[in-house]
């Protein structure tokens, strides 16, 4: 369900600074180039632990983050694990599925729809993870051992 509305904040979203940063990214396309780091180490068995602070966007470093996230993979049972966190297709799921929530929350802001309720379906055009997962994206993979 979804009904129209004025509100400068919709949806959780700051329409005001979601609309500066388009019309800024409009002016200076480079600002849009983004790239995502995660640091892997491995635990033991199956389990591993994913570490996510600092990234490149809007034409620099971003290191404002205190803490990094922290996540940790595993597998089940099943596939010769112990439970000790989702798998890494689970933790792809995940990515997909809150990007295109996301993307479609974004979209609805920017368009004054004050959302009550999920239509997935008009997400996937705007996620960037979907676009990377169907149609691939440049990937680099460092070892660091030590």
């Amino acid at each position: 369900m979804t009904t129209t509305t004025t509100e400068p904040v919709r949806n959780g979203v700051d329409t005001r600074q979601l609309f500066g940063t388009l019309d800024l990214v409009k002016q200076q396309p480079e600002l849009a180039r983004f790239q995502f780091r995660a640091g892997n180490r491995w635990i033991g068995g199956a389990q591993n632990r994913t570490t996510i602070k600092d990234f490149y966007g809007a034409g620099q470093v971003d290191t404002s983050r205190a803490e990094p996230f922290v996540m940790d993979a595993g597998e089940p049972a099943v596939l010769v694990g112990t439970d000790t966190g989702a798998d890494p297709a689970e933790h792809l799921l995940h990515a997909l599925a809150a990007c295109v929530t996301t993307s479609l929350v974004y979209v609805a802001a920017a368009r004054g729809v004050r959302l009550t309720e999920v239509i997935v379906a008009r997400g996937h055009g705007r996620s960037v993870v979907f676009d990377s997962v169907t149609r691939g994206v440049p990937v680099q993979v460092d070892v660091v051992t030590g």
